[in-house]
């Protein structure tokens, strides 16, 4: 996996550190998803079962779709866009979502 760590924030929400190029992975996680866990299943849902039809949905500035070759995140705002594949992006959110558990479990 891409070098991308995780903090908390002064208020203890969890922080994702990316490489450059990775920013729309964080603005997606970090400021759409946030703690959302039904978002989270259903986008590792559809990067784990691509169908041929393109899916995506999206947050406050951030827009994920996932097709058969890739899973793509758009900062609307930025004009940021990051590609990448299915594996690599499923990894990335499984760790986020680690790290909120064990967020919860410090509280």
């Amino acid at each position: 996996m891409t070098e991308i760590r995780f903090g908390r924030d002064q208020h203890g929400a969890v922080t994702v550190l990316v490489p450059d190029g990775y920013e729309p992975i964080d603005e997606l996680l970090s400021d759409d998803v946030t703690d959302d866990r039904d978002m989270l299943a259903e986008i590792l849902d559809h990067a784990r079962n691509p169908t041929q039809e393109e899916w995506g949905t999206g947050g406050n500035a951030c827009w994920v779709s996932i097709t058969p070759d890739a899973v793509t995140v758009d900062n609307e705002y930025s004009g940021q866009t990051t590609t990448l594949g299915h594996a690599e992006f499923i990894e990335i959110v499984e760790a986020y979502r680690r790290e909120l558990d064990a967020t919860e479990a410090d509280r």
